[in-house]
């Protein structure tokens, strides 16, 4: 009998001790947050993530009441700045905003000290954006079906440039090519800027690129835009077909998401997500980001979560079809 009742003490114990922490959990997200919230950037200062979270995150401070710290942690492709999200505490202080690099990085680095999914709560993809397809203006190619119908009249002789293997300007050409049948060359650059160099030079001859940067080029009748890789409706070039008029089911869309460490409550996800989609609908803030060439998406954290395990899936088939490998 006394055996019964030191089992009964224990059990009685152990449930007000995870009672008690239940309390305390929910004082914290109910409460939260208390102080300031940080977004760390797996990228450099005044890429277009940076830009975009900057002009983002006043207008999500005020709706929070407290202010929105940007910490910027380049490196390893992005890899540093999502491990530290990955390993940070699971109280909404420390969020990461990135890019689809995030969901391309198994693909082409090994040894990721974490699980691109499965280590992160989704929050939001906030914006997306739309690459142009830009080839040189001295090219004798007006159009997607032109482009294709040389590649093939000459298969391996045509080259495209990106700013970098295994990035997203990669890999949006490289699908393109693979969906279109095409045999070309991959010249990766150090940058967007000596790719653009060398595209306006003729050293290679056409890139998927932002319509922004893109721009002057064209307007200057150095390049010549000729589709857009995905609809949208902000963009730097308006009027142009996109690229599936010409490759039936070609989609590529740029995005950025706001996320935490994995099993971060679902009170603050869910404060965190009003909070972000309030922000987004201020007309500054939405004119502002437009000015980048991105558009606001504010997917619920369902449909992000979603989204983000297709576009993993999606990247690992692509990069697998098109030799991509690990390094």
């Amino acid at each position: 009998m006394l055996e019964g009742i030191n089992r009964t003490a224990r059990i009685l114990l152990t449930a007000g001790a995870m009672l008690a922490a239940i309390a305390q959990v929910n004082a914290q997200t109910s409460n939260w947050p208390e102080k300031p919230v940080r977004f760390i950037l797996p990228v450099s200062v005044a890429s277009t993530v940076d830009i975009v979270a900057r002009l983002f995150a006043p207008a999500l401070g005020q709706q929070l009441g407290q202010t929105i710290i940007i910490e910027n942690r380049p490196g390893a492709g992005g890899v540093i700045g999502a491990a530290a999200v990955a390993k940070a505490p699971k109280d909404g202080y420390t969020l990461g905003f990135f890019s689809i690099n995030h969901v391309i990085n198994p693909a082409v680095i090994k040894d990721i000290p974490f699980d691109t999914v499965k280590d992160f709560s989704p929050i939001s993809v906030v914006a997306g954006s739309d690459f142009a397809l830009v080839v040189e203006a001295k090219l004798p190619v007006k159009s997607v079906q032109d482009l294709i119908a040389l590649a093939k009249q000459k298969p391996g002789a045509l080259s495209y440039g990106s700013s970098g293997n295994g990035t997203v300007l990669h890999l949006a050409a490289a699908q393109f090519a693979h969906q279109a049948g095409i045999s070309v060359q991959h010249v990766p650059y150090k940058g967007l800027a000596p790719m653009m160099q060398d595209l306006i030079g003729g050293q290679i001859q056409f890139v998927f690129t932002s319509p922004v940067s893109a721009k002057k080029g064209i307007e200057d009748g150095q390049l010549r835009a000729i589709a857009l890789s995905t609809k949208s409706s902000v963009t730097a070039l308006p009027g142009l077909p996109l690229v599936s008029s010409a490759v039936p089911g070609y989609d590529y869309v740029g995005w950025m998401a706001l996320v935490g460490p994995a099993d971060l409550p679902k009170p603050i996800v869910d404060k965190l997500y009003a909070a972000l989609k309030a922000a987004l609908a201020d007309p500054k803030t939405k004119e502002s980001i437009d000015k980048t060439g991105q558009q606001i998406m504010a997917l619920d954290p369902a449909t992000t979560g979603a989204f983000l395990q297709s576009e993993y899936e999606r990247h690992r088939e692509l990069a697998a079809k098109v030799g991509l490998k690990a390094e």
